[in-house]
């Protein structure tokens, strides 16, 4: 009943423009959420749904560390570091090649890194990140705190931004989130005051709701000229009858 409830107010979230960042209600640890900021040839309905996408549209995107404690007090809550990819649904009906990224300058302590924009899930575009869940540590997008090995405080915190292009677009969707690199340090964070460092869903860390990007559906110049000559045999019709009378 609660995950049927989430999901309701998630869409209803979606339909009204407003930020969503998903959670498994009850369960505190950390979030990494990635939320739309901009659209250049796209239609930027909210932080979670880009529509009318159209071949070249540039969409930017805030990578956020949200931390969430049991005792509710913000300021107990931090971020030491995260290691996470960015990967496009695979096989969907448009192309989206990752084409580039940025680090915080809270979060470019060494040990940190861009990690490598390459085709993840061999689906031609480009994501960012390891081919394999383990792959090495350099190929993904390190956050690491400058107050590291100690956690830089805040409940809510941007680590930095990705850039998506869009390189094809037919009628449908796809979508676009974060993904976690197996490993037993691939995140550590502060909560309710303590430091944790795992990478599994029942330890606390896991991904926000994906970016839903759809296209614009722009009619081929064939369609374009049959219902032009659609509207010219109707036209002549009305005149026609018109004489007759």
């Amino acid at each position: 009943m609660q995950f049927i409830k989430f999901k309701f107010v998630s869409r209803l979230a979606l339909a009204l423009g407003l930020v969503v960042v998903a959670a498994v209600p009850g369960q505190a640890g950390l979030i990494i959420d990635l939320q739309a900021t901009s659209a250049v040839g796209a239609t930027l309905t909210n932080n979670k749904l880009i529509e009318n996408a159209t071949v070249g549209a540039v969409i930017n995107f805030n990578i956020v560390a949200q931390i969430t404690g049991a005792n509710g007090t913000p300021g107990d809550e931090g971020l030491v570091s995260v290691v996470v990819g960015f990967l496009t649904s695979n096989g969907g009906p448009i192309k989206a090649n990752v084409t580039g990224r940025t680090l915080s300058t809270a979060y470019d302590a060494t040990g940190s890194g861009l990690g490598v924009i390459q085709d993840r899930d061999a689906d031609t575009d480009l994501d960012l990140g390891g081919i394999l869940a383990n792959s090495a540590a350099p190929d993904w997008f390190t956050a690491r705190a400058d107050t590291a090995p100690s956690a830089t405080l805040g409940a809510s915190q941007i680590l930095g931004t990705v850039q998506l292009t869009v390189t094809a677009a037919t009628d449908g969707s796809i979508t676009f989130n974060a993904s976690k690199r197996s490993s037993a340090t691939a995140a550590s964070w502060q909560e309710d005051g303590v430091l944790f460092s795992n990478q599994g869903l029942a330890n606390g860390f896991q991904m926000g709701a994906p970016v839903t990007i759809s296209a614009a559906v722009i009619p081929e110049p064939s369609t374009l000229a049959l219902g032009g000559i659609a509207l010219a045999g109707l036209a002549g019709f009305q005149l026609r009858r018109r004489r007759a009378a």
